[in-house]
């Protein structure tokens, strides 16, 4: 039995208040922890042998003679298995208010129950102990969707505190990875990174460093969110064309720059970098978010320093990244064109160019556009407008329109065909605007579902998910697990579906590039090899994005806003889902 220490004035204060069993407040209360029961035992290991379908939650007036207390124990109906449960006083439901602070105490109950700290009658009880319940009870509120930082303030009567909640509070202290990771915030940002969702991925983000103030990599991956998203709305030209940025602006209405974002990506970013200083990625996105400041011209020596910084550490890394050389050579030199260092610049660039040659499959597509865009910039500050324009039409002609950088490259030819008193080609005449090839996700029944679709129609379609789960306190997102279908959804409830994650092979994306004579390539499923995917048409034509979170595993496809996620590094990797965006920000 767990028995907090409340003092007596507390429950007569309570009881003058008229809180009883029967009043519309403790209702409410007793609706909200059967609520928060049935959410936290939703994400519970199953456990084999073990009725918890029939599991109880007790709500009484008393423990005993204890009024603020709990208990955990099994119900042993001697013709079948036993069934778990739990009992709450009511007196501990009053002063545990918000369901923060219910998930986390008939968590811990629960993990007690599924460690066997409080096993079957006749059953010796575990090895478990305490720290292994709380740790247990921590993990399952925040998978839950729910905070442990606002539990435990929840919970801050002097008096009524229990002992495990003080040790709780020390978890949160010196957290492990594996404990931010595990939040449904945490998991749901990085899959709207994967598909450059930068505004949802940074209302992700927000939510898990105010729970764990002290992670590093929510830091960093906030600042990266915040950083992308500046960009994708900021309409500055700039002073070249870097590597780093968004693939896709197709959705968004550039509007003037926004330097509150920028400060505020900075900040992130340099928290990230106080907490665990040297990280390349980190530097990186430091000298990158320098490159292109709101004013579109480079804080020179502030973006030079970071992104030298950012070189030197990548290349103390055992397996430095190639490709995040040659991003962090093109910035740099985009830096010293502004600063008129254009002979400078162009060797740089050379340096990139040669590099991009060793990477498997040649140049890719943007590291060679960047790279001409650039050579083009130096070429006009050297005044050499008439080449420049040569460099900048083979960049516009070869470069999507929806290309967040195709429209500045355009900016900067107007005004060299005005210097020299030329005639601009027509944007159409130069490059035809073409649409991302959005993609379905198809079910083993033969229904499809994709992003955009109304939450209610595929409810209808495919009846209500296994799991429900916020994303976040007070983010108006869900995300629903439809196991029998093998997707999970991202739903803006009363919207639409926002995102499609396949999650087994009872579901696959018709890949979208056919094979020869024109015959459809197949489905992209999970299960299938890394090397199977890029052996389809296109598969190996992935953005390279060094420096985003997790790179290594995620595969994306910008004219798809299609992400394949590999369960871990190198060639033999294996997809473990796949995620289908809706093409907007």
């Amino acid at each position: 039995m767990t028995r907090p220490l409340l003092l007596t004035v507390i429950f007569a204060t309570l009881l003058a208040d008229g809180v009883c069993a029967q009043s519309p407040p403790m209702q409410k209360a007793e609706d909200s922890a059967r609520a928060v029961s049935k959410q936290l035992r939703t994400h519970m290991t199953p456990t084999p042998g073990v009725g918890w379908n029939e599991f109880q939650l007790r709500i009484v007036d008393s423990i005993g003679k204890d009024d603020f207390a709990t208990t955990a124990g099994w119900e042993d109906w001697g013709d079948g298995k036993p069934t778990p449960f739990v009992t709450i006083t009511r007196g501990y439901l009053v002063v545990a208010k918000t369901p923060d602070a219910l998930a986390l105490i008939i968590g811990r109950e629960l993990a007690r129950l599924s460690l066997g700290l409080a096993p079957p009658k006749g059953e010796p009880r575990s090895d478990a102990t305490d720290a292994d319940a709380d740790l247990y009870a921590v993990k399952l509120v925040l998978r839950s969707g729910y905070s442990v930082r606002r539990g435990l303030a929840g919970m801050l009567l002097e008096k009524g505190r229990p002992a495990w909640a003080d040790r709780i509070a020390k978890l949160l202290e010196k957290p492990d990875e594996s404990l931010w990771r595990i939040m449904p915030a945490f998991e749901s940002g990085m899959m709207f990174l994967a598909i450059e969702q930068h505004t949802n991925a940074t209302a992700c983000f927000e939510v898990v460093t105010k729970e764990f103030p002290l992670s590093h990599e929510a830091w960093a991956n906030l600042g990266y969110a915040r950083l992308m998203h500046y960009f994708d709305y900021s309409s500055a030209v700039r002073s070249g064309h870097v590597l780093g940025t968004s693939h896709i602006r197709s959705s968004v209405k550039a509007t003037s720059p926004d330097k509150e974002q920028w400060a505020s990506a900075v900040r992130a970013l340099q928290e990230a970098e106080k907490l665990k200083p040297g990280q390349p990625r980190v530097l990186a996105n430091l000298g990158l978010a320098y490159t292109i400041p709101p004013n579109g011209v480079p804080h020179a020596e502030d973006a030079e320093k970071y992104l030298v910084a950012a070189l030197t550490a990548l290349k103390e890394q055992p397996n430095p990244s190639l490709a995040g050389e040659i991003e962090l050579l093109v910035n740099v030199a985009v830096v010293r064109i502004s600063t008129n260092k254009t002979a400078d610049a162009r060797k740089v660039l050379d340096q990139a160019a040669a590099l991009a040659t060793k990477l498997p499959g040649g140049p890719p597509a943007r590291y060679t556009q960047a790279i001409t865009f650039n050579r083009a910039l130096a070429l006009a500050a050297d005044g050499k407008p008439s080449e420049a324009i040569k460099l900048l039409v083979r960049f516009l002609e070869t470069t999507q329109q929806y290309d967040p950088w195709w429209s500045e490259g355009y900016q900067h030819y107007l005004v060299l065909c005005k210097q020299l008193k030329l005639e601009p080609r027509p944007r159409d005449a130069l490059r035809k605007p073409t649409k991302q090839q959005l993609q379905t996700a198809t079910l083993a029944s033969g229904k499809t579902v994709r992003p955009g679709n109304a939450p209610d129609d595929v409810l209808s379609m495919l009846g209500k998910p296994s799991r429900q789960s916020p994303i976040a306190p007070r983010i108006s997102l869900l995300r629903w697990s439809l196991d029998t279908q093998g997707i999970e959804l991202i739903v803006q409830p009363d919207e639409e579906v926002l995102v499609v994650v396949l999650v087994s092979k009872k579901s696959g994306v018709p890949w979208p590039k056919t094979g020869p004579c024109g015959r459809p390539a197949g489905d992209l499923r999970v299960g299938m090899s890394r090397e199977q995917v890029e052996a389809l048409p296109g598969g190996a034509d992935f953005a390279l994005r060094p420096f985003a979170p997790q790179t290594s595993v995620y595969a994306y496809y910008p004219e798809w806003d299609l992400t394949v996620v590999y369960d871990r590094d190198g060639t033999d990797g294996v997809v473990k889902a796949i995620i289908v965006g809706s093409g907007k920000e």
